[in-house]
């Protein structure tokens, strides 16, 4: 089943080129899709390599700046075209599942760890400009809440989350998140295996 986005999804804007130990986050909620219970599935941005090779996080947090989510592990950028990088499958994000609510206002942030990591993407102007930056460490975890921002200015990050109704998809034995037709498919298979016995 096709994942349905929320964020500033244009992928469209001019470039900028991230700084060294630095948290960005958008000053403007966006709504997870949907009604009811959404698991969480991807979390990226749209970029490129720059100068270095650089390590990103991507983390989802409330309207009100608690953290949700986040990449289990830094991700490295690569390519020297644009296209959307980061935690790309569920089990790449932690919790595991997360669970947002259809409906829900939430506001996305990434973390850069060297100078000129890479260059993304980002749109000015409209009712949804406007990001805050602070240049902290968080190497090892993203902030349980928005720090104290250092800066801010009038872009805004072009970075998404990308869910999938939870009666779309089920939790398997070992935790991880399968299909619904996977789970199906396993309970006929087991249907068949007790009618031949």
């Amino acid at each position: 089943m096709a994942l349905s986005y929320f964020g500033p999804t244009g992928a469209s804007g001019d470039d900028d080129n991230g700084s060294k130990h630095q948290l960005n986050w958008l000053n403007t909620t966006f709504v997870c899709p949907g009604t009811g219970n959404q698991i969480l599935k991807e979390l990226s941005v749209y970029c490129k390599i720059g100068a270095n090779y650089p390590e990103i996080r991507v983390g989802i947090y409330t309207a009100a700046g608690a953290l949700v989510a986040q990449g289990t592990a830094l991700v490295t950028v690569t390519g020297s075209s644009y296209s959307w990088q980061g935690h790309l499958v569920v089990t790449n994000i932690t919790p595991n599942p997360c669970v947002l609510t259809g409906g829900t206002a939430y506001r996305l942030a990434y973390y850069t760890t060297v100078n000129d990591t890479c260059t993304s993407q980002y749109e000015t102007g409209g009712t949804n400009a406007g990001s805050y930056l602070v240049d902290t460490n968080y190497s090892a975890s993203l902030p349980a809440t928005f720090p104290s921002p250092t800066g801010s200015w009038t872009g805004m990050w072009n970075i998404r989350a990308g869910v999938e109704a939870q009666g779309a998809a089920a939790i398997g034995p070992s935790g991880a998140i399968v299909s619904a037709e996977d789970v199906d498919g396993a309970a006929m298979m087991r249907g068949t295996i007790q009618s031949e016995v």
